[in-house]
């Protein structure tokens, strides 16, 4: 007796139809994030304030949707439905997806933290506390609050030279309390 008018084997088939699916978009999504790595690793060299300013979100998602469209196909799908699709106008989930790329780039290898160097220069900016800071190193977000600090004695290391450079480059005159230098 063939039981598929049934449909007992044809459920146990889908079971092993899913699992085996599931495998193999886990090794398709494992190799796109190897190739990611060399996108999302941030150069060994000391962070200074241009590679801060230069970093291009637009370029970073072009980058990682190009080395990896599976993986982008999925957060994307997973990131929005039809009726937002189609009803929302502004509410793009690119920048989502690249830090859902970057925070599962960095859980991997340390070294791939380039989103989250630039995260953590601007939160410490805008004034976040250690304990947050301790929060989003926790979830991936931004590099660890020893990292921070030192990031922020390089850039002031770095400012103080570029000042001393410029006082012995160009001539200046600076008038306080009735004393000419």
């Amino acid at each position: 007796d063939r039981f598929h008018t049934k449909g007992f084997r044809t459920q146990a088939v889908r079971v092993e139809l899913d699992n085996w699916s599931v495998e193999n978009v886990g090794m398709l999504v494992d190799a796109e994030m190897d190739q990611l790595k060399e996108v999302m690793t941030a150069p060994t060299k000391n962070l200074s304030e241009e590679d801060l300013l230069t970093l291009d979100l637009r370029d970073l998602a072009t980058k990682t949707q190009v080395k990896a469209p599976i993986l982008w196909k999925i957060l994307y799908g997973a990131s929005t439905t039809p009726t937002q699709i189609e009803q929302n106008t502004y509410k793009d989930p690119t920048a989502p997806i690249v830090m859902m790329v970057s925070m599962c780039s960095y859980s991997q290898s340390q070294r791939c933290c380039l989103l989250q160097r630039f995260n953590s220069a601007y939160f410490k900016a805008s004034g976040l506390a250690a304990r947050a800071n301790d929060t989003t190193h926790l979830y991936g977000i931004t590099m660890s609050h020893l990292w921070v600090y030192q990031l922020i004695d390089r850039l002031s290391e770095d400012a103080r030279q570029r000042m001393f450079a410029n006082i012995l480059r160009f001539p200046f005159r600076v008038s306080q309390d009735n004393l000419n230098l």
